[in-house]
């Protein structure tokens, strides 16, 4: 076990936080109850995590880069706690591969998906994108590798912009995608 509890007065999170360990399969992140910004690779390849509970998380802004990616043994996430989130970084939630489900709730203020998002999560089967209407633009390989992906909405994208490389790029489940959201994409 993982005790954080000297970590009560962190308000910041710097990169690699519990970053490799392949033997973690649970940890309790109740005592960070100041954080408001995590860096790069936070628990990122953990591959024996199952589980997190990420509500104590509710005063993060930005969140960097490997997000809890190559966590393979994750099966879903609850984002709702992160209400107040206004980015994120590059291999959010990457080669998740046992992910099958995720809560998007809080991303009404994300303007922009970085790179990789979600990219090789081959469980996930649908995802409900009805709070990305502001998102303005996605960057390369969005769901990218998500072999069992085959329904997809895109109807509340109205606002992008500017769609990158690898869009649904190897998703070979899909058997239609409707991209007429996209009238504002040049």
């Amino acid at each position: 076990d993982v005790n954080l509890s000297q970590l009560v007065h962190v308000e910041s999170i710097g990169n690699k936080f519990l970053s490799h360990c392949t033997h973690l399969t649970n940890i309790d992140l109740s005592h960070l109850v100041q954080i408001k910004s995590i860096g790069a690779e936070f628990l990122s390849d953990c591959t024996a995590l199952e589980e997190i509970d990420l509500s104590i998380l509710f005063r993060i802004q930005s969140i960097d880069d490997d997000f809890l990616s190559y966590c393979t043994r994750l099966t879903s996430v609850y984002l709702l706690p992160l209400t107040k989130l206004q980015s994120i970084g590059t291999r959010f939630l990457s080669v998740c591969t046992n992910l099958s489900r995720v809560d998007f709730s809080p991303f009404a203020q994300i303007r922009t998906i970085s790179h990789f998002f979600l990219s090789d999560c081959i469980r996930l089967k649908s995802i409900d994108l009805s709070l990305f209407a502001q998102i303005k633009t996605i960057n390369n390989y969005f769901l990218s590798g998500c072999k069992n992906l085959s329904k997809i909405d895109l109807s509340p994208l109205t606002q992008v912009k500017l769609i990158g490389d690898g869009f649904l790029y190897s998703c070979v489940n899909l058997s239609s995608v409707d991209l007429t959201p996209f009238t504002q994409v040049k």
